[in-house]
Parts: structure tokens; C-alpha cells; sequence
């Protein structure tokens, strides 16, 4: 499936203070009976995107890509509900196409333990044995945003995927202040990447990296071993 635009940056809501925990909010797996909300929150990342919605047929045919999504085991779709209902969803892909770039930097300083270039690598996955989950399409309810919904959906996500895989990635426009903001706020590693071959963002977009699970801790090992390494190397000077 392709990627889509993150959040709908239309209408954006005010920034809003870091959300507090939500302890009525709850995240379920989607079941058949949630396409077609997938298909709504799908359509308002896509207004967000293009500025336009779908037509009759698009929404029919992202009606029946959802549906073989929700019996596909490389596809997932969580719902992020409260005491009255759905808020927002989540979808991803377990195999999804490696993100090729041209060119990247990073964009600003990394709250990981690392830099860029490892950041596109893990992105573009050079490493077989590091499983990586993409997120495709993150969209909380118009009448729910600037809430930090989509902040408590990431980070929920994340814990249920910590046992699962080792990186989580995420394309975005460089826009898309909501989208950016969650990367900054869920600790991603935000990468200013240029690729003529990805559409709807004129070549230009911010890929999201972050290290989960035993990987982060394998990084943050091997990086204290390192400066211990080099705090020998001084003491023996």
C-alpha cells in the first residue's frame, strides 16, 4: 500500500501542552467491522496530503485494499478509542518496500543513540536481521485533534510492537507541523531526505526513525562500552 500524508494539515489545531495519560483511552486491534472508519481516517490523511478527498471509485477501491489488508499478515491496523468510541487509527506494514533516497541530513539533533547515516541504513534496511515495521497512515478524528491523540496512539503503538520488531519508520512532509511534532515528542530521529522518485511531496520529505525494543538497548550498550573503550585510551595517556 502505498504511503500517504500523515495527519491532515488542514485546519490544524493550536499547539497544545504535552497531553497528560489518558486512562480511559485503549488500543484494539481493527476488525472487519472498522473499514469503513479505516477508509475516513484514510481519506482525511489523504485531504491533508492533496487537499482533495476521494471520489466514488477511490473510495471503493481503498475499501477493498483495506479489506484485504485486515486478512493480510504483513499489514496491521490498530484503533485508538475513549469511553465513547474510536479517536484515531494507525496502519502499517510489517514488509514494506526499503526507503531508497539520493540524499538525506539530519534534522536537528537525535534523541537516539544514533546518527543519521545509521538512521537511513536502518530506514533502508541494509540489515536482514533488524525488523522494521512502517507506519503508512496515522489520522486522529477531526473533532478530536490537538488533544495529543496521536502522541498517546504512537506511544501505545510502539509499546506493542517493542516485543515485535526493532525499528519503526514513518515518511512525512516537511509541512505537516503535526506529524513533526509527534516525531519530536515520541523520540524519532528525523531525516531531511531528497528522492525524485517519491511522489506528492515534490522529492522532498522527512523520513521518521526510531531504534525500539532490544535494539535500543543493544545501541545504548554498545555506545557506553565505546566511551569506557576511550576513557581507558585517556587514562593511559
Amino acid at each position: 500500500m502505498a504511503s500517504t500524508e500523515l495527519i491532515p494539515t488542514k485546519h490544524e489545531s493550536p499547539i497544545v501542552p504535552e497531553p497528560e495519560s489518558n486512562d480511559s483511552l485503549h488500543m484494539r486491534h481493527a476488525t472487519p467491522t472498522d473499514l469503513e472508519l479505516l477508509v475516513d481516517y484514510y481519506e482525511q490523511a489523504a485531504i491533508g496530503s492533496t487537499g482533495t478527498g476521494f471520489d466514488a471509485k477511490e473510495r471503493e477501491e481503498t475499501r477493498v485494499a483495506f479489506g484485504y489488508m485486515l486478512d493480510d499478515e504483513n499489514y496491521g491496523a490498530e484503533v485508538l478509542e475513549d469511553e465513547d468510541g474510536p479517536v484515531a487509527a494507525i496502519l502499517f506494514e510489517y514488509n514494506s518496500p526499503a526507503i531508497k533516497v539520493d540524499g538525506f541530513e539530519a534534522l536537528g539533533e537525535s534523541p537516539q543513540e544514533i546518527d543519521a547515516q545509521t538512521a537511513i541504513d536502518l530506514a533502508c534496511d541494509l540489515d536482514p536481521d533488524i525488523k522494521r515495521v512502517h507506519v503508512t497512515s496515522l489520522a486522529v478524528d477531526e473533532d478530536k485533534r490537538g488533544m495529543g491523540l496521536g502522541i498517546q496512539l504512537m506511544e501505545k503503538f510502539e509499546q506493542e510492537q517493542a516485543g515485535k520488531t526493532d525499528v519503526i519508520t514513518f515518511q512525512t512532509g516537511k509541512d505537516n507541523k503535526a506529524m513533526i511534532r509527534l516525531a519530536e515528542k515520541c523520540g524519532f530521529t528525523l531525516i531531511d531526505v531528497k528522492d525524485d522518485t517519491m511522489k506528492g511531496y515534490d522529492g522532498e520529505y522527512l523520513v521518521a526513525v526510531k531504534v525500539i525494543g532490544e535494539l535500543a538497548d543493544r545501541l545504548h550498550q554498545q555506545k557506553e562500552d565505546n566511551l569506557r573503550e576511550l576513557l581507558k585510551d585517556v587514562e593511559g595517556l
